[in-house]
């Protein structure tokens, strides 16, 4: 056994009994002695990693590369020593050209998996920071109107996280719960501002009775520059079932001829009727 080998093995020993420090310095003789040989390199990097020694790892692994890019375990150490770096990016790199040298090498498959999905949480978690100390203001606006032609339009701001409002545009329920949350807020005030008279009592039966509850109908604009809900026209009616019915039906002939209206980039809720309990 020549001199490298021999500090090599003795290296090996180190390290399997725990004693990094130790390993580290038989491995780093054993490069002395022949540093054209790239194993002897990621065994000193390997070790120097297991010591908490990153950057000098880097140096090693690079050099393992440079003298030998046929062995694996130099790119492999390569992007570990990047990602204890804490520079993901440079590791995916490293994982990605091994496995242009060395195709279906378990090793780099499994590290560039990992990494991969380590980027993407990362990444997921500074959006949503960035996202958590942005609070935007989403207007609510409504115009109440009746058969017998009194309405009254009403604006009101709420305080939103800017994160919700991100996931509203993908997630449908988060839109629910934004739009309940600023138009429930406003309901009675809504309906006490006058004495609504009944929309299904006078277009059915020309009947001139009070309406005691709204059916809204907001439309989520939340992914606009300036996020809204906006309501069409709370149907005022009264508690009779027929009435009810009529307006709920009116509802929905508004919110399908304000979604054929739109225009392409605009994104609208699904229907959404709220009345008092």
């Amino acid at each position: 056994m020549d001199e490298a080998e021999a500090h090599n093995a003795a290296g090996n020993a180190a390290f399997s009994a725990g004693n990094f420090l130790e390993a580290s310095k038989l491995y780093s003789a054993a490069v002395t002695a022949n540093g054209k040989v790239a194993k002897y390199r990621t065994n000193l990097c390997n070790a120097l990693l297991k010591s908490e020694r990153p950057a000098e790892a880097l140096q090693e692994a690079a050099a393992a590369v440079a003298v030998d890019a046929s062995w694996p375990k130099g790119h492999y150490f390569t992007a570990l020593a990047y990602e204890e770096l804490g520079k993901l990016p440079q590791a995916v790199d490293a994982c990605e050209e091994g496995l242009r040298l060395h195709r279906h090498n378990a090793a780099l498959e499994g590290m560039h998996s990992r990494l991969q999905k380590r980027m993407a949480k990362l990444e997921q978690q500074q959006r949503l920071a960035a996202a958590a100390v942005d609070v935007r203001t989403v207007l609510y606006t409504a115009t109440v109107r009746d058969a017998a032609g009194q309405q009254q339009a009403f604006s009101y701001k709420h305080q939103i996280d800017g994160w919700r409002l991100a996931r509203a545009v993908a997630d449908k329920a988060e839109a629910t719960r934004i739009m309940r949350e600023v138009a429930m807020p406003h309901y009675h005030e809504m309906l006490q501002a006058r004495p609504w008279l009944c929309v299904g009592c006078q277009m059915q039966h020309g009947k001139r009775q009070r309406a005691t509850k709204l059916f809204l109908h907001p439309m989520s604009y939340l992914h606009q520059a300036q996020p809204m809900v906006h309501d069409m026209g709370p149907t005022p009616a009264c508690s009779a079932q027929a009435c009810a019915a009529y307006a709920e039906n009116m509802a929905q002939q508004i919110l399908a001829e304000v979604t054929r209206g739109l225009a392409s980039d605009s994104w609208v809720s699904g229907r959404l009727l709220l009345h008092s309990p």
